[in-house]
């Protein structure tokens, strides 16, 4: 199995980081629409909606670091099983 050029890791890992971008985005999103109108679980979102600002930036930030990291412990092993 050939090694992949600079231009071809280039391009897989701006890949990876948009894929990992779109669910980090839309993830959160998902996550806290069905926290407030399906699971109802805060009543008072409406006086206090800069906490939503704050709990969808921890969401994102967390799924985008799992996503980031999922995907360099695959590059990770991928590059030892082409050498």
């Amino acid at each position: 199995m050939s090694k992949p050029g600079p231009d071809k890791q280039k391009k897989k890992w701006n890949y990876v980081f948009v894929e990992s971008l779109k669910m980090a985005v839309f993830l959160p999103l998902v996550i806290l629409l069905a926290e407030i109108f399906i699971l109802d679980s805060w009543p008072g979102w409406e006086e206090k909606p800069i906490e939503l600002v704050y709990d969808y930036i921890f969401l994102f930030s967390v799924i985008f670091l799992i996503f980031v990291v999922f995907h360099l412990i695959r590059w990770k092993r991928y590059k030892q099983y082409v050498k």
